[in-house]
């Protein structure tokens, strides 16, 4: 296999995997540890979340907008600190995750 299709393919897996297991912005509450799924496949602790908030309006000639925004203790990368948005319906998964019983 060449490295660009070994590139796709774990491309490929990796979204499956936020798309099946990450969290949306609106379930991920402040205060809560949270994990970012690297590519790579280890996690890395982000720490508690400081910030979790949405939004989504609604323009009569627009249509629909949405925004999320996540800070978390961990700033140490860019990547770390969300804020996304768009128009249409909301936000897909993020690569956001928490171990079970640790926020009891």
């Amino acid at each position: 296999m060449s490295g660009e299709c070994i590139t796709e393919l774990k491309k490929l897996a990796y979204d499956s995997h936020v798309a099946k297991n990450g969290m949306y912005q609106h379930a991920v509450k402040e205060g809560n540890v949270y994990y970012y799924m690297e590519p790579d496949g280890t996690l890395t602790l982000l720490g508690k979340c400081l910030c979790s908030q949405g939004d989504s309006n609604i323009c009569w000639h627009d249509g629909p907008s949405w925004s999320e925004s996540l800070t978390f203790e961990n700033t140490s990368d860019k990547r770390y600190t969300i804020y996304r948005g768009g128009y249409g319906c909301g936000g897909s998964r993020l690569p956001i995750t928490e171990q079970p019983g640790e926020n009891v």
